[in-house]
């Protein structure tokens, strides 16, 4: 079971995909396991077990937040009906569980698969950022044209494409499209997205700005 888990961890590494390795570290009393690692993939697949039942289930979500944070860390569990950490269980133990996050790197979108945006994308492959590109124009979705491991996603509009990927408040966007810019940006506005660039001249800036503002999008945001 153990060779699975880090078998995968070496797979996952190896794809750049961010996972989270739960190890036991310490436990009290009648734990189902003392020495024992759980994988877990953000999509929520697992391999191994730190003993199933419901402090597994708890784990399993520790971990998938804490790959969203992108933050390592503890989590307790006590498998009792009461107190404090208590799992609703009947066994009386206690057990100590390090959350290890792996392969969380930040997070850039990139709007629009056209020059610009691809020389964007080789650059910030270099700076370690995980790579998505979105685009309504399904040629220049071309795996070749960009660096390995760029999430590509299409769709028939522009908001379409953006709704299919996923913008947290550490996403880092990018807007540069040929002729999608005022939708994709009125799309991008209503996200928590951490920071929106946009490629445009001054003149697009303040229409595109105008545009937003009478949409009711606060002048806070800009």
């Amino acid at each position: 079971m153990t060779n699975n888990v880090f078998s995968r961890a070496a797979e996952l590494s190896d794809s750049h995909t961010p996972f989270a390795i739960a190890s036991i570290i310490e436990t009290s009393g009648s734990a189902p396991r003392h020495n024992a690692q759980l994988l877990v993939e953000d999509s929520g697949q697992t391999f191994g077990t730190v003993g199933g039942g419901m402090v597994e289930r708890h784990v399993i979500e520790e971990a998938i937040a804490a790959i969203k944070t992108g933050q390592s860390r503890m989590v307790d569990a006590s498998m009792s009906r009461s107190g404090k950490n208590a799992m609703g269980m009947d066994c009386g133990g206690a057990m100590k569980v390090f959350i290890d996050v792996h392969n969380v790197k930040p997070q850039l979108l990139l709007i629009g698969a056209g020059h610009v945006n691809q020389a964007v994308a080789h650059l910030a492959a270099r700076l370690g950022f995980a790579i998505t590109v979105a685009d309504s124009w399904k040629p220049n979705l071309t795996a070749e044209r960009f660096p390995k491991f760029t999430r590509l996603v299409d769709g028939d509009t522009i908001s379409e494409a953006i709704v299919k990927t996923t913008i947290t408040p550490d996403t880092q966007v990018v807007i540069a499209t040929n002729h999608e810019d005022t939708q994709a940006l009125m799309t991008v506005l209503k996200t928590e997205a951490r920071h929106i660039g946009q490629l445009a001249s001054r003149k697009k800036v303040k229409t595109l700005k105008a545009k937003a503002l009478e949409s009711g999008i606060s002048p806070r945001t800009f």
